[in-house]
């Protein structure tokens, strides 16, 4: 596509907080970075808030920044003044984060009052929108009970939601769609408008020789993460192997009580490295890559451990993980917050490295495969279509 005739078209990017340090904040940085290479540069930052006050994530400079609520007082409901801002810009696309309802129900609004194209960007998964989790550290009962009662009503909210995005939403995942189109089964009109666009792959990954780490990249958070059960997991056979270390990369509200209880269990290789730049290097020279979540919509963090030859274990996770792991294929999969069965999965892979390597290579196949169709370009076809 000659994309010289839109180098003038101002471009919006909406999240949530573009200072957090997620996924879906990397994707967006990453993809406004391809917009800004391939020469269309009048693009616009949109955030709802800041958490911290500053990005975490590289975007481009030359963006302007927009932020709402700049004192982080928990607005969901702006849309009178997106209205102005996409007038006042002449902002013509606005691509958005719409992992929460009430949030992108507002964009939308926002956006077609302004006659400006809104393209949803689902990054999560519906099932984990319409029900609770029990977690590794707690049972979370209470939670399950109450979401069995909103059922109807937050499935009511995402329909609304499909129904008012004109363009289509954008699911990051097949699983995510897949979970769409199975909640609402009878309907062929929605099932229509869903569309999968995975977050861009680049495989890039670095030769260097495998060490006996097994390492989990996340937050370290309950909610959706369930971070605690890695550690669950892997004192129970942390004694067993004593020359393997886990290594822990990421940081949040579950990082003490976690780091508490491997001292409790006497569990000496174990690292906390916290949040850290060289993630790519350090996944390079593990040999066994986690994933605890009870949900992702495409976790980056398991394509980047795939790219870096890792062999993943990790938990059935509602979303689009099982867009690349396949349990017995690319990896091995245990059930959701079941401590016993991913140790004994973690145990299967320190123990056979021709499972560690077939798993690991088959995995990297089926995501050079997915990495073939071009997510930039992608983008391009759907928003300059006419």
């Amino acid at each position: 596509m000659d994309l010289s005739r839109h180098k003038n078209v101002n471009i919006g990017f909406f999240v949530i907080d573009y200072s957090a340090a997620g996924g879906v904040e990397r994707v967006t940085a990453n993809l406004m970075s391809q917009f800004l290479v391939n020469g269309i540069q009048n693009l616009y930052l949109l955030s709802l808030k800041s958490g911290i006050g500053k990005p975490s994530m590289n975007y481009p400079e030359n963006s302007e920044l927009k932020i709402f609520d700049k004192n982080n007082t928990g607005k969901k409901f702006f849309a009178d003044e997106l209205i102005a801002y996409l007038k006042q810009k002449d902002i013509k696309h606005l691509i958005f984060q719409a992992d929460n309802m009430t949030i992108a129900l507002e964009v939308l609004r926002g956006a077609k009052a302004a006659g400006c194209k809104a393209y949803p960007q689902y990054h999560g998964s519906p099932y984990a929108y319409l029900r609770k989790y029990s977690e590794a550290n707690k049972p979370n009962l209470e939670k399950v009970l109450f979401a069995k009662i909103t059922y109807p009503f937050k499935k009511k909210k995402i329909k609304k939601f499909i129904q008012n995005s004109e363009e289509g939403v954008f699911c990051v995942s097949h699983g995510s769609a897949d979970e769409m189109k199975f909640i609402f089964k009878n309907d062929e009109n929605i099932a229509k408008k869903l569309k999968v666009v995975r977050n861009p792959i680049i495989l890039n990954g670095t030769v260097s020789a495998k060490e006996k780490l097994i390492t989990l990249v996340s937050r370290l958070e309950n909610k959706h993460k369930n971070a605690f059960l890695a550690v669950k997991a892997w004192a129970l056979i942390a004694n067993k192997f004593p020359d393997w270390k886990l290594v822990i990369l990421g940081d949040g509200s579950l990082r003490q009580k976690m780091e508490n209880f491997c001292k409790e269990q006497n569990i000496n290789n174990v690292d906390f490295p916290g949040f850290v730049s060289n993630v790519d290097e350090i996944l390079a020279r593990s040999a066994v890559s986690l994933n605890v979540s009870n949900c992702e919509g495409f976790p980056m963090g398991v394509a980047e451990a795939i790219v870096q030859k890792n062999v993943m274990v990790i938990t059935d996770s509602d979303g689009g993980a099982k867009d690349m792991v396949i349990h017995g294929k690319t990896g091995l999969v245990s059930p959701k917050n079941d401590a016993e069965k991913l140790a004994a999965n973690i145990e299967k892979v320190i123990l056979n490295e021709n499972l560690r390597n077939d798993l690991a290579e088959n995995a990297f196949q089926r995501l050079e495969n997915m990495a073939a169709n071009d997510n930039f370009h992608t983008w391009t076809k759907i928003l300059f279509k006419n």
